[in-house]
């Protein structure tokens, strides 16, 4: 019998108080706008940053870090049931005072060149949006956030250390037995990317983890050679300015979050994502459940492990490209869903820039935008976000307007003068037509 661990979690945290409600978003209510034939997919994709959580106590990133990497077992060995403390988000765990702000950091020391971005998420957020839309009964609370022009969706559980309660099986047995972090990133806990996507006539930066990634021909039998792509080089060469020790300049909370380089960059394609099932679960469609979640995360290897009772005889790793799209192929209705509800968040945050507000879903209910009560805290300390707004270009674009003023707030017209052939289906037009037409 597994032994019982003290630390592990046994149920739900009280979900924290509700502001007050600013918006009700209905599914019915989301229609795909674009034009016949539109493609509703992700159609450019680019690593900006990368970072590991360090091992230890005080919170510590590495830049560009490294995920674990693939080395399995010569013979298959049964192994030990999870029993650790396993959090649902790592991020929030490891850095509650601010759990965007080591993505941010990472991405402006790996590109320091700005970009325009329209929303910043997860693969957590932005999931539980394609769920929604897709008519999943599941209950998610996210942060909204506005930095210049920039929309931030921030998952956020019942507690910042909340674990996934009920763990069994082996899926971090698993990876522990099979693959290893690298000399240059240990000892480390998680590894996170940071991608810039467009979808949607939006462009987006979003989060994801990644389980591992499995070295090719060239890295083998390289030692300390070049990253395969240019692009790789020229990210690594911006990383020299990147001192080893306290980031100084890449926080307020200095004292909190500590900063260092170490790692290497590591290609999207070389990363995979990994599940464990047991034997019995052999014939069930495992990679259909998850397409979605690597749709999102542009991941296309896939490996998939059952065992009988803690022995991994059946391990497949899968070039899984052409499921994914084949996903967002017949997937259209959906994600031509979640553009629209992209737009229409992005629409309702800037009208509300001033208000710090939030997502909650709870059941099949409607998508709610309320006010966020003071106990959620803001994403960001003052000093990245003043640096986050100059990266973004906004630097001039936010004065500090007083909590209570009426008189420099939008007039409650909408400025439809920039939408144009690509928008189609902009949140702001869609919104702005249903209140006129309502």
């Amino acid at each position: 019998m597994r032994p019982i661990n003290p630390l592990v979690q046994t149920k739900e945290s009280t979900p924290p108080p509700l502001g007050h409600l600013v918006e009700a978003i209905n599914l019915k209510e989301l229609k795909n706008t674009g034009e016949e034939g539109d493609n509703h997919g992700i159609t450019e994709t680019e690593l900006i940053a990368s970072y590991n959580w360090a091992d230890q106590k005080a919170p510590k990133i590495i830049v560009p870090g490294r995920p674990r990497l693939w080395k399995p077992l010569e013979k298959p060995r049964q192994l030990e049931e999870d029993n650790g403390v396993y959090y649902r988000d790592n991020n929030s765990a490891f850095f509650p005072k601010h759990p965007l702000e080591p993505a941010i950091v990472s991405v402006m020391k790996m590109h320091p060149q700005s970009l325009d971005i329209d929303i910043v998420g997860c693969n957590s957020t932005i999931g539980n949006l394609l769920r929604f839309v897709q008519g999943t009964e599941r209950s998610f609370r996210m942060l909204v956030e506005v930095v210049g022009k920039t929309v931030h969706l921030i998952r956020r559980e019942n507690s910042p250390k909340e674990q996934i309660l009920g763990v069994r099986g082996f899926g971090h047995a698993f990876p522990e037995a099979y693959t290893t972090w690298t000399p240059d990133v240990r000892p480390s806990k998680s590894h996170h990317r940071i991608l810039k996507l467009r979808f949607g006539g939006l462009d987006l930066l979003v989060r994801h983890s990644a389980d591992g990634y499995i070295e090719d021909e060239d890295e083998k039998t390289s030692s300390g050679g070049e990253t395969p792509a240019a692009k790789n080089e020229d990210l690594t060469n911006l990383l020299e300015g990147l001192s080893i020790g306290p980031a100084s300049d890449s926080s307020a909370d200095s004292e909190d979050l500590e900063v260092v380089e170490g790692g290497k960059i590591t290609p999207q394609e070389a990363i995979f994502d990994l599940k464990t099932r047991s034997i019995k679960a052999i014939g069930k469609d495992t990679l259909g459940e998850e397409l979605p979640r690597l749709w999102l995360a542009r991941i296309t290897k896939f490996i998939l492990a059952h065992h009988t009772r803690g022995k991994f005889d059946n391990v497949e790793v899968a070039d899984v490209h052409d499921e994914v799209k084949e996903w967002e192929k017949s997937h259209q209705e959906d994600l031509g869903r979640l553009s629209a509800l992209l737009h229409r968040i992005q629409a309702i945050a800037l009208e509300n820039e001033d208000t710090l507000l939030e997502i909650v879903r709870v059941d099949g209910g409607p998508l709610e935008v309320r006010k966020r009560l003071p106990d959620a805290g803001v994403a960001f300390s003052d000093e990245v976000k003043e640096k986050w707004l100059k990266w973004l270009g906004h630097e001039a674009e936010e004065p500090h307007k007083d909590s209570d003023s009426e008189g420099d707030s939008d007039s409650g017209e909408v400025d439809l003068t920039a939408c144009d052939a690509e928008c189609g289906y902009c949140g702001k037009c869609s919104y702005w037509i249903y209140q006129t037409n309502h």
